[in-house]
Order: C-alpha cells, then sequence, then structure tokens
C-alpha cells in the first residue's frame, strides 16, 4: 500500500505555489523509514506551464483555457499525450494539435512557438527550493528520483530542465500505477 504525504511548507521552505508529494510504503512496523522520495518534474520540481498557457491564449486571441481544453480533448491518443510519451516528434505534434485548436476556435496559430516558450521560458528553470529539498532528502540518505512523462525536443534530445545528477534515478515513463496488489 502506498500512502501519499504532504511535505509542509514549515518543514522546508518551497514555492508557494509547490506542493510536495511524498510516497512510502505502509509498513506495520512503527520504525519504517522510507528509502526513496520520488519527485514529478513539471509541476513539482519546475513550474507547471499553466501561466504559458494562458499567456500564449492571450497573444494569439484564443479563449481562456483552450490550451487545456485542447489538451483534453486529444484524450489518452491525443497529440499532447504522444508527445509526452515521446511517440509524436514536435513538428508533426505542432500540426496536430494545430488543428485541434482550429477546430475548437477558428483560430490558426502557431503552436511550434508554444513548444519553443515551455522549453526556454522560466519554466524550464527549477525551483531552488525545490532544488534545495532534493539535496536536502539525498544529505539524509534517502535516494532522490525524478520520474516524468516527457517529449523530445526539435534536437531529438528529451526535455530535461534539470541537472541528472541532482537525482539517484532519472526516468521517463508513458504510465505509472500505483498500487497495493
Amino acid at each position: 500500500m502506498f500512502r501519499l504525504l504532504r511535505l509542509r511548507q514549515g518543514a522546508v521552505r518551497l514555492h508557494p505555489t509547490t506542493s510536495l508529494l511524498l510516497w512510502r510504503c505502509a509498513s506495520t512496523e512503527a520504525s519504517f523509514k522510507p528509502k526513496a522520495v520520488a519527485f514529478d518534474m513539471g509541476g513539482v520540481v519546475i513550474p507547471s506551464p499553466n501561466e504559458i498557457f494562458g499567456r500564449f491564449e492571450v497573444q494569439h486571441g484564443l479563449p481562456k483555457g483552450a490550451i487545456g481544453s485542447a489538451i483534453r480533448a486529444g484524450g489518452d491518443q491525443g497529440p499532447w499525450a504522444l508527445l509526452e510519451m515521446g511517440k509524436l516528434p514536435p513538428e508533426e505534434f505542432a500540426e496536430k494539435f494545430a488543428s485541434i485548436l482550429k477546430t475548437m476556435t477558428d483560430k490558426s496559430v502557431s503552436v511550434e512557438s508554444l513548444l519553443d516558450e515551455i522549453q526556454t521560458s522560466t519554466f524550464a528553470k527549477p525551483y531552488p527550493e525545490m532544488l534545495a529539498a532534493i539535496k536536502a532528502i539525498r544529505a539524509h540518505g534517502l535516494k532522490a528520483a525524478l520520474v516524468t512523462n516527457n517529449w523530445f525536443m526539435k534536437n531529438g534530445k528529451t526535455f530535461l530542465p534539470v541537472d541528472a545528477n541532482d537525482f539517484d534515478v532519472v526516468r521517463d515513463f508513458e504510465f505509472i500505477e500505483l498500487t497495493s496488489k
């Protein structure tokens, strides 16, 4: 069984919009101590792209929430999901995602500029508070893992705006299921 634990702001100085989620295996032993902490990248170690989505929508005259709606409209096999699974190159993603946005909003936009903004903006910079928390966790003898569903950039490299050396394990996943069975 897995339990979700929240590390409160008093325990480690976190960015106000960031909550650190810790999973630990439940045990009947009172002295059980976790051995590792797994971090999601987007929205935990680095900011969520929602602010970038909002700016993009304003700049291109799209209705508020259009990007999120287009992501959800694609579902598990839509362009956004396939991009994050590394199954769709950025150029093909941009074409397919722009098509969904056009259908939903009747506006033609270049989605490649959205990906460029995500990869080069402050979104692509880790929260210093999270890096400090990760270092503190490792200093206390716990392993730190970064798990994420990720995409490939135009240069063929995976989008990883953090130093992999800050973690003991870095893994890209297309699906993770936590279960007690």
